[in-house]
C-alpha cells in the first residue's frame, strides 16, 4: 500500500491544527520535564560543590568510597570577545588549529545566492521540509470545516 492510502483523510486545516496541538503538547511535556528534573540537577550541583570543598580542604584530587569515586577535572571553555584581535594572532602565528573546520551555512548560502560561486572543497545539500506557523488569531478560526 502506498503512503497516501495509509494516511487518514484529513483536511489541510485539520492536519495543521493537529500538528500545532502535538507540537504544543510536546513543548509542554519538555517544559514539565525540565521542571521535574530541576530539583535533582540542583541537588547534584550542591553535592558536587560539597565534594569539591571536601577535596580542597583535604588536599585531595579524588575521593573513593564503596559507591564510586569522585574526582576533580578541569572543564575549559573559550569565547572570542574580539574577533579581529584573535584572527590577527592566528594569522601572525599561523595558528590555524585554533579555528574549527566548518563553514557558516548562512554565509555560504548568501554567497551562493548572490554570486552563484561554488566554493571549492565544500559540498552542500538542501532538502524540502515542512514548517508550520501558528495562525495569529486561532480563536477566530471556524471549526465548522473540520472532519
Amino acid at each position: 500500500m502506498d503512503a497516501a492510502a495509509e494516511r487518514p483523510r484529513m483536511t489541510v486545516d485539520s492536519m495543521i491544527e493537529k500538528y500545532v496541538q502535538l507540537r504544543d503538547r510536546k513543548k509542554a511535556m519538555e517544559d514539565q520535564f525540565k521542571l521535574t528534573i530541576k530539583p535533582y540537577s540542583d541537588a547534584l550541583e550542591r553535592l558536587e560543590g560539597f565534594m569539591l570543598e571536601a577535596m580542597n580542604q583535604s588536599g585531595l584530587k579524588s575521593m573513593k568510597s564503596a559507591h564510586g569515586t569522585a574526582y576533580q577535572a578541569i572543564r575549559t571553555s573559550a569565547k572570542v570577545t574580539d574577533w579581529p584581535a584573535a584572527l590577527g594572532y592566528i594569522r601572525e602565528h599561523e595558528a590555524w588549529d585554533l579555528l574549527e573546520a566548518r563553514i557558516s551555512k548562512l554565509a555560504l548560502q548568501e554567497l551562493t545566492e548572490t554570486t552563484k560561486d561554488v566554493v571549492p572543497g565544500v559540498e552542500t545539500s538542501s532538502e524540502v521540509v515542512v514548517n508550520v506557523r501558528r495562525a495569529n488569531d486561532v480563536k477566530s478560526l471556524s471549526t465548522a470545516n473540520k472532519e
